[in-house]
């Protein structure tokens, strides 16, 4: 918190698929936090549904404690993922910090011990969300246009991600190398895209290798 005025909140999101099966069941939030100072959080809650759910204010003080918030989780709707906010409206704190750890949503009334993942599980879990790397290969040429090796995900992703592409080397036979006029992703599917790169000059038939960054993002 750089500022004493003004709402802060910290979100996190939850698919739909993975809680709408629990409707009318009880749920409890937990989560460790701390503050330099002590502090209030008075805007907790779950939204699904169209249902939003609001807890009691939260007293944070400046050592470790843990922090819960039991409701009933409402049906689904059309809503594509659950809303769990934490935060208020925080006055007088300029330049203080929080810290959060070990947020869990777990079925039932009693916040159980925290579930420790091992490093790959908790890597694959986030890689259906966002995932980024480097592909190098050849490149077949058939007059200006290209096709750079297509990528495939080390996870398959949550959805068709979106694909931000940057050029790090692309050198056509006969070339010494150059900035294409354009590259762009193609059939973005789950578990990987392709990739179809425009030369500034026609190579017809000919083929090159290179290298893109990629990021691929299917964030909630």
């Amino acid at each position: 918190v750089t500022t004493d005025t003004g709402y802060h909140r910290l979100n996190y999101r939850i698919e739909a698929n993975d809680v709408a099966k629990f409707a009318g069941q009880t749920l409890t939030l937990s989560y460790y936090a701390k503050a330099d100072v002590p502090v209030t959080f008075n805007d907790i809650w779950a939204a699904f549904g169209g249902t939003n759910i609001y807890a009691d204010d939260h007293y944070i003080s400046t050592e470790w404690q843990r922090y819960t918030f039991t409701f009933t989780c409402p049906s689904k709707g059309s809503s594509t993922f659950m809303d769990i906010a934490i935060g208020g409206l925080i006055a007088g704190f300029s330049n203080t910090s929080l810290y959060f750890t070990m947020l869990q949503l777990e079925v039932g009334k009693v916040a159980t011990p925290f579930e420790h993942l091992s490093y790959g599980e908790d890597l694959a879990l986030c890689q259906r969300y966002y995932q980024y790397g480097q592909t190098r290969g050849g490149i077949p040429m058939y007059d200006s246009y290209g096709f750079y090796p297509p990528t495939q995900f080390n996870t398959s992703m949550r959805s068709a991600p979106s694909v931000s592409l940057t050029v790090q080397e692309f050198r056509p036979t006969g070339s010494g190398g150059e900035t294409p006029a354009s590259i762009t992703p193609q059939n973005q599917r789950t578990d990987g895209f392709a990739v179809i790169v425009q030369a500034s000059t026609n190579y017809q038939d000919q083929n090159g290798y290179g290298t893109y960054i990629w990021t691929a993002d299917a964030e909630l």
